[in-house]
């Protein structure tokens, strides 16, 4: 085992629910600050650079680059499915219940899903599909099961192993720039949905990859082949940038990864941010339009939007909390204990 091998076994949990805990204040920042205000005049006005926390995505993707490539090395295929699907799907069916119950008590004018809409909804994979999803937030799901998908072929095939794990890693980031590059991107008015689904499982591959590749640099693999790959991916990005308006950010945000992974600067293994780190996926899930449905009644009954923003802020934590600790983790559980 090498230095950074051991060391990743005593920081990982650590570090990376720190960071996980960066980029869910990020998106949630966004969409209470900018997002909100932006779509609904009677909370109040967008703050100013508000959308620079729309990168929390971004950094959700890199991280779980890292993550995947970890769960992979675990075991079979057939546990690693198994995990993810236990990790991601049943808290996920409960979340799209809650929200669609939501939406249809408190209408958002532009939340339209029927009850055939919100039941495709449940297997994730909806936008592939042209439905429309019971919370935008969702439309990221999709890309990481196409991801999870794609990295799981190639472990079971061995390119993600020994030596040809990072001319892999090149061939996946070059291979997915090409399809933003040369496919054609559907548009609203000429819809494609093989071109939109080819766009959707390849347009953000080379954040996950570079995910990979910050954990083969903290494992000490730091020779001219791997941050050979890593500058292949962070070009890759500005190609990205071009195709799905997404790429700059991701370019400082891996060094953050790195710096973050390296040094555990900035109080990253701070209980407070740990904690966010556990609820991230849940508070993802649950905030947007659970915020939204609060935001406009605060703000239409002439509550300060500072006030506004901050009584939201606690009841999607309070609502996230309650259904990671009493719902998510146990029902995690029981399931670990059948399935694997």
């Amino acid at each position: 085992m090498t230095e950074g091998s051991a060391a990743l076994k005593q920081t990982r949990i650590s570090s990376l629910d720190g960071l996980r805990g960066i980029a869910a204040l990020l998106v949630v920042g966004w969409h209470f600050l900018g997002a909100a205000p932006g779509r609904y005049p009677e909370i109040g006005d967008p703050v100013p650079h508000a959308i620079l926390a729309a990168n929390g995505v971004q950094l959700f993707f890199l991280i779980s680059g890292f993550v995947i490539m970890m769960s992979l090395r675990k075991g079979s295929i057939r546990a690693f499915a198994t995990a993810r699907f236990i990790r991601l799907y049943p808290i996920y069916w409960i979340c799209v219940i809650l929200t669609f119950l939501l939406v249809t008590a408190f209408p958002l004018p532009e939340v339209r899903v029927s009850i055939a809409e919100a039941a495709i909804n449940l297997t994730m994979v909806q936008s592939y599909l042209g439905v429309p999803h019971v919370d935008s937030v969702y439309w990221t799901l999709a890309i990481e099961l196409a991801f999870y998908i794609q990295a799981a072929l190639l472990w079971k095939a061995g390119l993600l192993r020994g030596k040809r794990l990072l001319p892999t890693l090149a061939t996946w980031i070059i291979a997915s720039a090409l399809v933003g590059r040369f496919v054609p991107r559907p548009t609203e008015i000429a819809p494609n949905l093989l071109h939109s689904g080819l766009h959707q499982a390849f347009d953000y591959i080379p954040l996950f990859v570079l995910g990979i590749v910050a954990l083969v640099i903290f494992e000490g693999r730091r020779d001219v082949q791997a941050w050979g790959v890593a500058a292949i991916g962070l070009l890759a990005l500005v190609n990205m940038e071009l195709v799905a308006d997404a790429g700059w950010a991701g370019i400082p945000l891996f060094g953050v990864v790195l710096f973050v992974l390296l040094v555990s600067p900035l109080g990253t293994t701070s209980r407070p941010l740990i904690f966010l780190g556990e609820i991230s996926y849940v508070l993802y899930l649950i905030h947007q339009n659970l915020g939204y449905v609060i935001m406009r009644w605060l703000g239409g009954a002439g509550v300060p939007q500072v006030a506004t923003t901050l009584i939201t802020l606690v009841i999607a934590l309070g609502a996230a909390t309650l259904l990671t600790f009493f719902v998510d983790k146990p029902l995690r559980k029981v399931l670990r204990s059948r399935l694997l």
